[in-house]
């Protein structure tokens, strides 16, 4: 009755934890001892191979494990002892908890790629698999690969601070992220950028964004790191929802309360070399009035730059006063038919995809938005 076989042997010397803490019976194969809960090595304490799984989950065991934060390993070394069971193929069988619904999550995979290259996975290489899983998942939300090492990193910092029911219970929604983000996560990088400010030189670029009629100011800072010595880096420092009026003065008071008030602020007005701003009357004034006049009055060594996006964007509304007014009014009125009926846009897809089969073509054109204040839209709909 439970004779330790080869395919038992391998089992415990492909995973560590089993490795490092179940010791065989040396003249009864068919038992084992848990060195974690027996140091001592009582007769009494050995157990039957059939056993050790049961052991393995056992409340007791699982606290003594936890003292060492191994209940992880000691959770995954059952599910190996489980599986081994159940399958009864390989010999090097190392699964997560979670073996039942990674598989699950594999085939229909496989299925909603239909890739013929991918039949099957050797599940008993456990490395092999995880790698898959993370592959997997990267490519269904479009992360960029190189990624992958860091969320890596993040299962591994999971797996070994947390146990199995706390991950069990876990959630995680996009509202869990936006409070988290929010209130402790840009916190704490805002503070350090603003540090940042204090010991390098920097420069700052402003510019006003609204939404729904509310009216946000971006500033962001540019300097150089010490791990981008040869590349300056941007930051985003804040974003500021303008609450009464977009004057001048009234840009310049945030800012100044912002970056430039007590000792760090004054440290920051020494450090402050440029400011970058889209040109516009609040901004840069010929009477001095400006939000950049007024910070170039309290740090006198500032460079005004207007943003060279904005000042090309200037020279292509006045090129474009030379083009035809027909061809810029006829492109808003095609736009505007299709944007605002759903059955002429079905109507000329119809005649589009007739068009396409007729010609051979493989790519059927829509009618894109034309966008007045988008200054490539006028580009794309030509």
């Amino acid at each position: 009755m439970g004779k330790r076989t080869k395919a038992n042997s391998n089992l415990i010397d492909s995973n560590n934890f089993l490795k490092n803490t179940i010791k065989t019976h040396p003249k009864n194969e068919s038992h084992v001892l848990c060195m974690i809960c027996s140091p001592n090595e009582k007769e009494s304490d050995w157990i039957l191979w059939e056993s050790l799984e049961g052991h393995l989950r056992a409340a007791d065991h699982l606290k003594k494990v936890k003292s060492k934060k191994r209940e992880t390993e000691s959770q995954i070394a059952a599910d190996v002892l489980r599986d081994s069971k159940e399958s009864k193929k390989s010999s090097f069988s190392q699964v997560q908890t979670s073996q039942k619904s990674a598989d699950k999550n594999y085939k229909e995979s496989i299925d909603q790629n239909e890739n013929p290259k991918i039949t099957q996975l050797d599940k008993s290489n456990a490395e092999e698999y995880y790698q898959f899983q993370i592959t997997n998942f990267i490519i269904q939300n479009n992360i960029p690969f190189y990624h992958a090492q860091k969320i890596s990193t993040l299962i591994k910092d999971i797996n070994r601070i947390h146990n199995i029911d706390s991950q069990a219970n876990f959630v995680c929604n996009d509202t869990h992220v936006t409070k988290m983000s929010s209130n402790a996560i840009a916190p704490m990088l805002k503070q350090e950028y603003m540090c940042q400010l204090e010991t390098k030189p920097f420069s700052l670029a402003i510019d006003e964004a609204s939404n729904a009629n509310v009216q946000y100011l971006a500033v962001n800072a540019r300097y150089f790191d010490k791990d981008s010595e040869k590349n300056p880096i941007t930051k985003l420092i804040s974003l500021i929802k303008v609450e009464d009026s977009c004057t001048g003065i009234a840009i310049f008071n945030t800012l100044k309360h912002l970056l430039f008030e007590g000792p760090s602020g004054v440290q920051r007005q020494k450090l402050l070399v440029g400011i970058v701003t889209d040109g516009a009357t609040n901004m840069i004034s010929s009477q001095g009035a400006g939000t950049a006049n007024r910070l170039q009055e309290l740090a006198k060594q500032i460079i005004i730059t207007h943003d060279i996006c904005h000042c090309l964007n200037l020279i292509m509304k006045k090129c474009i006063q030379d083009f035809p007014n027909s061809y810029v009014s006829m492109t808003e009125k095609i736009c505007q038919t299709f944007s605002k009926s759903t059955i002429k846009t079905a109507q000329l897809q119809g005649i589009m995809s007739k068009k396409s089969k007729e010609s051979s073509e493989s790519t059927v054109l829509a009618i894109r938005n034309f966008v007045p204040t988008r200054w490539s839209s006028f580009t794309q709909c030509l």
